[in-house]
């Protein structure tokens, strides 16, 4: 129990009750959930935590410092209130108020004083933090919602308060005798919620709410309004603004990175926002939702740290392009240490000949280690044949650069690609100093690389690229639990980048067999996630001019695909998911195409035989593997 308990506010009746629903799917407890309870600890009498059966015995330790009692429920949402409702009938029955929380929010940005000091202040019998408009008809909201007569509005379902007259009414306990087990679809109301305050309503009680949606310009504010709901002292901040579909932001210009700026000007420690995200998010998501490219000049925008411990490994799988890698080494600032792999022992001369040229002064010590047949555009020999530097402890940052190129179909492609990765980390001593300061910015930062290539690549949509079953595979053995991307991961997948230690060293202890180039692909597409499964966010890092080049060809491209289909790209994405794999338009792409569209039962039953065959050919290639 914690030492505040029993010391909120009394009033009539009793004081207040707060019950906190926790739905984590890790069975654990986030830090902003932890602060969140600390806050609320002051205006509670009783605070109890409703927690997952499978809730780890370190989460229960640390909501027992800070909660009053734990209720373990199998449900959530209402129906886990219900749980801790029989289990705490007596806390109930003395209280003056009720509060229903749940974890789908952050926040409070500094306190809960000035809220819950405004709604004691109201003689109100229900109330919440905000609300939305729907229509009757089921029809999504969106921003015309306002204008139609048929519409009904449901308070916020992760903050619901009742006052004693509620709690009394035969409305009231006639909801919690049977709770209705209903169907909840994607972008409308909490059906359970629903049914309670309609039941309330029926019954002559009124719902009111702080931060009511009929003064915001849109009909549901809590989703389309963060900012103006933070500017007008809202407390919390909905946690569907960063974990839904980009397309949709895009299309509503829910701009996740101006909503976590107001959320730190306001107060809030942002760095908890991203140590939940990276944990429980894909990192591609994130990464868009919350705009986390960074577009940085050359010119060092603060004070250049001289002493920074920093280790630069150079896997050279080629001798083409060593000069320009090994001359951009001096852009780094700090107590550097280089170590060059090399993929093969003929290497060994030509490297350091060519670092005794470009530094002839031997101000920086160059190690070399041989990482004989990775001959693949990656680093992996940094968590391989470096192992032992990753887990030193010596160094803050690792810098990860390679000579290498992917198989590519055009020379002025492997140009472009090699000049593209290395601009955006080493074009300058003024660039990377300004990237070396987002790490210092952001303690929670653990990795940045540049965005994806696709400049003479075929990378988009194609970013697996065959690797995520191998990938899948290793994140299971590592325990990386992080959701992966659905269409192509946020990896380096130029195989370049610079992160911390602490936040990769769990790849350090997976064998990496060279000469295996799935598992080198699965490699450089699980940093992010096993960044992320440490509570380390990624960013992506460009250049003006990379960005430039990048955003018109990105543009270009997507405005002629876009020429078939209509409306906003959400709605053009769903279709052409639809649709399907078009291949290259011959007569059967196209049948298969329309049986897809107009017959997809008939379809899946005259696949369900190659799916069984191509099942039974897996098994037995597995059970081929494990017998050699």
């Amino acid at each position: 129990m914690s030492a505040n308990a029993g010391t909120g506010p009394v009033l009539s009746g009793g004081g207040r009750v707060i019950f906190f629903s926790i739905d984590d799917s890790r069975d654990d407890v986030a830090d902003y959930v932890l602060r969140a309870l600390s806050s609320l600890r002051g205006h509670a009498a009783h605070l109890v935590a409703i927690v997952r059966r499978g809730a780890t015995k370190e989460a229960r330790v640390r909501l027992s410092e800070r909660v009053d009692h734990i209720v373990t429920s199998r449900e959530h949402g209402l129906r886990a209130h219900h749980d801790a409702l029989l289990r705490h009938a007596d806390l109930v029955a003395g209280c003056h108020e009720l509060v229903l929380l749940d974890d789908g929010w952050y926040g409070p940005m500094t306190t809960f004083d000035d809220v819950f000091r405004a709604a004691d202040s109201r003689d109100w019998d229900a109330w919440s933090l905000t609300d939305r408009r729907d229509r009757i008809d089921g029809t999504p909201v969106d921003e015309f919602t306002k204008l139609d007569e048929d519409t009904f509005t449901t308070p916020t379902s992760s903050w619901l308060a009742f006052r004693r007259p509620v709690l009394d009414s035969p409305a009231w306990q006639g909801f919690w005798a049977e709770v209705p087990r209903l169907e909840r679809r994607s972008g409308h109301p909490s059906p359970e919620v629903l049914a309670l305050t309609t039941g309330l309503t029926e019954a002559g009680f009124a719902v009111q709410t702080l931060y009511p949606e009929r003064d915001y310009p849109s009909a549901n504010p809590g989703l389309f309004n963060s900012r103006l709901l933070i500017e007008a002292g809202c407390p919390v901040v909905s946690r569907d603004v960063f974990v839904g579909y980009p397309p949709f932001f895009d299309q509503n210009a829910v701009i996740g990175r101006a909503i976590a700026q107001s959320m730190g000007r306001a107060g809030y420690p942002t760095e908890l926002l991203w140590r939940d995200l990276a944990r429980t998010l894909p990192p591609k998501t994130l990464n868009a939702n919350a705009g986390m490219l960074e577009v940085l000049p050359e010119v060092a925008r603060g004070t250049i740290v001289p002493d920074r411990p920093v280790l630069a490994v150079v896997h050279v799988p080629t001798l083409t392009g060593l000069d320009d890698v090994l001359r951009r080494i001096p852009t780094i600032s700090g107590r550097v240490d280089v170590v060059a792999t090399l993929a093969e022992r003929e290497f060994e001369a030509p490297v350091r000949e060519s670092w005794a040229r470009i530094h002839p002064n031997g101000a920086v010590r160059l190690e070399t280690r041989l990482a004989l047949r990775r001959t693949g555009p990656n680093v992996v020999s940094a968590f391989a044949e470096c192992s032992d530097l990753i887990g030193s402890g010596r160094y803050e940052l690792i810098v990860a650069v390679h000579t290498g190129v992917p198989q590519l179909e055009f020379r002025n492609a492997e140009r472009y690609f090699r000049r593209h990765q290395l601009e955006c980390l080493l074009s300058s001593p003024g660039y990377l100093a300004n990237v070396f300061a987002l790490f210092d910015a952001e303690p929670g930062l653990g990795l940045v690389f540049p965005p994806t290539p696709h400049i003479g690549m075929s990378t988009l949509g194609e970013g697996w690229a065959g690797a995520r079953a191998r990938a899948e595979r290793i994140a299971d053995g590592l325990n990386i639990r992080v959701p992966f991307d659905w269409a192509s991961p946020l990896a380096p997948l130029g195989g370049m980048w610079i992160g911390r230690p602490e936040a990769l060293l769990t790849l350090a202890t997976h064998r990496w067999p060279p000469g295996d180039a799935e598992s080198d692909a699965a490699h450089v597409r699980l940093l992010a996630y096993a960044a992320g499964e440490q509570g380390f966010h990624c960013r992506t890092v460009v250049t003006g001019e990379q960005g430039a080049l990048s955003h018109v060809s990105l543009e270009y491209k997507l405005d002629f695909m876009a020429m078939p289909l209509y409306g906003y790209p959400a709605g053009a994405i769903a279709a052409l998911h639809v649709i399907g794999p078009v291949g290259d338009g011959s007569l059967r792409d196209l049948v298969r195409l329309m049986m897809r569209v107009r017959f997809p039962r008939v379809l899946r039953v005259l696949s369900a035989p190659r799916k069984i065959a191509r099942r039974v050919r897996h098994v037995l290639r597995s059970a081929g593997r494990r017998a050699a």
